[in-house]
């Protein structure tokens, strides 16, 4: 195994931990505590901006992974790898920051946003898939 191939390998483990840590909490606000986005804007305000924030994360996250799969189709290098890395780290981080915000809350996350945090974990799994894909084909071509 080749030193990029390590380090895809074990940055797809540490994404793989993130994401199934993300999948298995929902309810992680600690009580009475004053988020400063709340003394700024009301929480519906607050949730469509997260929604929309996790929709482009999403949209990010399709478009990349077929970029992934295609360049594993072409066997060709897989352009902006480290934009793909970036952004897979941030939409993994936007996650987690929404489920901090609603810790302990007496209501669980609203559906609107547990659906943008599905569609954010379900682009991820993607972009993993599609790296071991590339993986993969890369393997079989170098024997």
């Amino acid at each position: 195994m080749g030193q990029m191939e390590k380090s895809v390998y074990l940055f797809l483990i540490m994404i793989s931990q993130a994401f199934a840590d993300v999948q298995n909490v929902y309810d992680l606000r600690p009580l009475n505590f004053k988020l400063e986005w709340e003394e700024i804007m009301g929480d519906a305000d607050f949730a469509r901006e997260m929604i929309q924030a996790l929709n482009s994360h999403a949209a990010e996250l399709d478009s990349m992974y077929r970029g992934v799969m295609a360049a594993a189709k072409n066997r060709t290098e897989i352009p902006n790898i480290r934009d793909i890395f970036q952004e897979m780290a941030e939409a993994s981080r936007e996650c987690d920051e929404m489920l901090e915000i609603y810790y302990g809350e007496e209501d669980p996350l609203p559906p609107d946003v547990r659906r943008a945090i599905q569609r954010v974990q379900d682009g991820l799994s993607n972009c993993a898939s599609a790296f071991v894909a590339y993986m993969a084909i890369a393997r079989l071509t170098l024997r």
